[in-house]
């Protein structure tokens, strides 16, 4: 399912591939708004186009790789906090020092997933720029703070001294915990990249003047005024459309 920025970059780009076809036989030069339009700028711009694309397709790709590696890690929280509750009722621990550690473990439990549905929506959609990422990016004080939260049950579980790995598998806790805080790292890192790519892949087709549409729309009156309402040239290039997005 494409989105419909997807599918105007799309054809804009498909149409500018056309556009430059039919004109390579003919000599195009002009000057527009100061900047000089020719056969190998069309090219230019062409080829910039289409990998501006497969750059944000690739990192959209990336993106929901990377979102869902971040689920899948963070599932892991329930699991390992039910796990710390049950190993300790082998311990001879205070109350106050148990009622310290389920406070922390309620905390880490709190954890929700995205629902599948949603999370296949999100991953559908991820080509929108705003709604969706800034969705996304609401949640991320929850899988900070859940973060921070079962950092702080580790480092308890670590102060009692009638705590050890024959009890409870810290170091397995700490190992869960940096793999919270890298699925988290690389998430907003390609997260950056992909909004950067899609500014520039929204510059490359749509920046005033010198955009893929407003150059095409040029030279298409360059071509009229130059061949004339009624040309096979002129019928040929007015039949091309580009569009703008909103």
């Amino acid at each position: 399912m494409k989105t419909l920025s997807e599918t105007a970059n799309a054809q804009n780009i498909k149409s500018m591939e056309q556009l430059s076809s039919y004109l390579s036989s003919y000599k195009v030069n002009f000057k527009s708004k100061n900047l000089i339009i020719n056969n190998a700028k069309l090219e230019q711009l062409t080829n910039n186009a289409k990998e501006a694309s497969q750059k944000v397709a690739v990192l959209t790709n990336s993106y929901c790789q990377a979102l869902i590696n971040r689920e899948d890690t963070f599932k892991l929280l329930t699991t390992a906090a039910n796990s710390v509750l049950k190993d300790l009722n082998s311990l001879d621990i205070s109350k106050d020092k148990l009622n310290k550690i389920y406070r922390l473990v309620e905390k880490v439990s709190s954890f929700e997933s995205i629902e599948n549905k949603k999370l296949k929506l999100l991953l559908l959609e991820v080509e929108e720029s705003g709604r969706y990422l800034k969705e996304i990016d609401n949640s991320e004080k929850k899988y900070t703070k859940i973060t921070l939260a079962f950092a702080l049950l580790i480092d308890l579980l670590e102060s009692y001294s009638n705590i050890d790995e024959t009890t409870i598998k810290i170091d397995s806790l700490k190992e869960l915990h940096n793999k919270l805080i890298t699925t988290n790292r690389i998430l907003k890192e390609v997260r950056s990249q992909i909004i950067n790519a899609r500014k520039g892949l929204y510059n490359t087709i749509y920046k005033n003047n010198t955009g893929l549409v407003d150059v095409a729309h040029d030279t298409k009156v360059f071509m009229r005024k130059t061949y004339g309402n009624n040309s096979k040239e002129w019928e040929k290039v007015s039949s091309i459309e580009f569009k703008r997005i909103k």
